[in-house]
C-alpha cells in the first residue's frame, strides 16, 4: 500500500509507519514515508525512516547496485535543499557501496564537493560521462572546470555536446562561463548569433520529452536572472530562434485565461508585437515586471498564458495581479487546480508525491498570502516551496533562485522578518 498524494494523509502516514515499523523490505515503502515527512519539513523523521531501510542495515557495508541509486536518491533529497549533514549517512552508503553504479558515483562526488575538494568531485563528474553517458555529469564536468580556472576546456566540451546533447542541462554550464566572464545579455544574444546549434528537427541528437529550442531558452534564462533587462531583451529572445515556425502549436493555460476579465486586453496590447514564439512573449513579461511596470507585466504575463502554461512564471503574475488588486482571479484559477488534483488523485496511490508538481503553485500562494497579510501563512507557503523543488529540466527559471527571489520580493512588500 502506497501514499495518497492527497486525501486521508494521516491514515498512510500511519499505515506506512506501520510498515516501516515491521521491517518491510520493499524500499517503496520507506521512499514514500519519508517523502512525506520531508515534504512536511520533518527532515529528521525522512531521514531516519530511509537509514532505517532493511537492506542499508547489513552490517558488512555492501548494498546492491539498486540500493545504492536509493541511497543515493534519498540523499539528494537533502543534499538539493542544503542539509548536507543530513545527507552525508546515506551519501556515504551509496558511494561506499562499491557498486560503481551511477548513483555511487553522484553520491561520492557530492561529498567531494562538501568537503571543497573540486578537483576531486570534477573527477567523478568526467567518471559519470565516461561510464554512463550522464547529462548531469557533463554538466557538473563542465560548471567545474569553469570555477577551477579550465573555462577554455569547460567551452570545447560545450561545443562538442551540445551537438550531441539536446538538453538543458548542459547549457547550464554556459551560464557559468558566462557569469565568470561578466557577459551582458547583448553578447550573450551575439554568442548565440555567431554560433552554429542544431535545430530542433536534426534528428542525430539526443533529446528527451520532444523538441526544444535551447538557444533562445537559454538567453532567456540568462537574461532576467540577476539583471534588470533592457527593452530590447524580448527582441534578442526572438532574434536567438534558428529558423522560423519551431515553436509546438500554442496551448493556452485554461486556468489562467478561461473567464480573465483582462484576456481580451492583454491579447490586443500584444497582437502588434510580430513575436511568433512563447520565449519572446515570456522575455516581454518578466522585462516588464523587473522594471516594475505591473500594468505592462500583467497583460504580458496573461498573453503568455494563451500560448503554454505559465508554469515557473506563476508566482511572478500572481506578484503582478496582487501589486495591481486583481488577485481575486490568480486566487480562484490557483483553488482551480488545487481541486482538480484533489478529485484526479483521490483514488490513485503512489509511492510519495511528484517531485516539484506544486512548487510554482506553493510559491503562488504564497504571494497571495503574504499581500493579504498572513505572513505566517506565506512562510509555510514558501517551505512548502523548498521541500518540493523541482530540478530544472524545461524551466526557464532556476527553482532554488526563483523561491529566494520571491522570498526577498515578499520581505520588500511586508517588511516582514519572517
Amino acid at each position: 500500500m502506497f501514499a495518497r498524494k492527497f486525501g486521508d494523509g494521516d491514515v498512510d502516514l500511519r499505515v506506512l509507519q506501520e510498515q516501516v515499523d515491521a521491517g518491510s523490505p520493499s524500499w517503496n515503502i520507506y521512499e514514500a514515508l519519508g517523502r512525506i515527512y520531508k515534504r512536511g519539513g520533518d527532515y529528521v523523521a525522512a531521514q531516519q525512516t530511509w537509514l532505517s531501510y532493511p537492506d542499508f542495515n547489513t552490517g558488512d557495508g555492501r548494498v546492491s547496485v539498486g540500493d545504492s541509486q536509493n541511497a543515493d536518491f534519498a540523499a539528494s533529497q537533502f543534499f538539493w535543499i542544503g542539509q548536507h549533514e543530513l545527507a552525508l549517512p546515506l551519501l556515504y552508503i551509496a558511494a561506499e557501496s562499491g557498486t560503481g553504479s551511477s548513483g555511487s558515483m553522484a553520491s561520492a562526488q557530492r561529498l567531494a564537493l562538501i568537503a571543497g575538494d573540486l578537483e576531486l568531485a570534477r573527477g567523478w563528474a568526467a567518471e559519470r560521462v565516461r561510464r554512463y553517458q550522464s547529462k548531469h555529469g557533463a554538466r557538473d564536468l563542465m560548471e567545474l572546470l569553469h570555477v577551477t580556472g579550465e573555462s577554455t576546456r569547460a567551452w570545447t566540451l560545450f561545443e562538442q555536446m551540445h551537438v550531441s546533447w539536446r538538453e538543458p542541462e548542459i547549457w547550464s554550464s554556459a551560464l557559468v562561463g558566462h557569469r565568470l566572464e561578466s557577459a551582458s545579455t547583448g553578447s550573450i544574444a551575439e554568442w548565440i548569433a555567431e554560433s552554429t546549434f542544431l535545430d530542433d528537427s536534426d534528428s542525430g541528437a539526443r533529446r528527451s520529452g520532444g523538441a526544444m529550442d535551447l538557444a533562445p531558452r537559454y538567453l532567456l534564462l540568462a537574461g532576467q536572472m540577476d539583471r534588470t533587462p533592457s527593452p530590447d531583451f524580448p527582441a534578442l529572445v526572438s532574434d536567438a530562434y534558428s529558423r522560423p515556425g519551431s515553436q509546438r502549436r500554442p496551448q493556452n493555460d485554461p486556468k489562467f485565461v478561461a473567464g480573465n476579465p483582462d484576456l481580451e486586453k492583454a491579447k490586443a496590447a500584444y497582437a502588434d508585437t510580430g513575436f511568433e514564439h512563447v520565449y519572446p512573449r515570456l522575455a516581454a513579461a518578466m522585462s516588464a515586471f523587473l522594471n516594475g511596470d505591473y500594468e505592462r507585466a500583467h497583460n504580458a504575463f496573461l498573453n503568455a498564458a494563451s500560448y503554454r502554461d505559465l508554469g515557473e512564471y506563476t508566482s511572478y503574475y500572481a506578484i503582478s495581479a496582487a501589486e495591481l488588486g486583481r488577485e481575486e482571479h490568480v486566487a480562484a484559477a490557483l483553488g482551480v487546480r488545487f481541486s482538480e488534483y484533489q478529485e484526479r488523485l483521490r483514488n490513485e496511490r503512489v509511492g510519495g508525491e511528484g517531485l516539484g508538481e506544486f512548487f510554482d503553485d506553493y510559491l503562488a500562494f504564497a504571494v497571495l498570502a503574504a499581500f493579504d497579510g498572513q505572513h505566517d501563512e506565506a512562510l509555510r507557503y514558501l517551505k512548502l516551496a523548498l521541500n518540493d523543488r523541482p530540478f530544472l529540466g524545461r524551466r526557464t527559471i532556476y527553482p532554488m533562485y526563483q523561491l529566494v527571489d520571491v522570498a526577498d520580493r515578499l520581505f520588500e512588500e511586508t517588511g516582514a522578518q519572517e
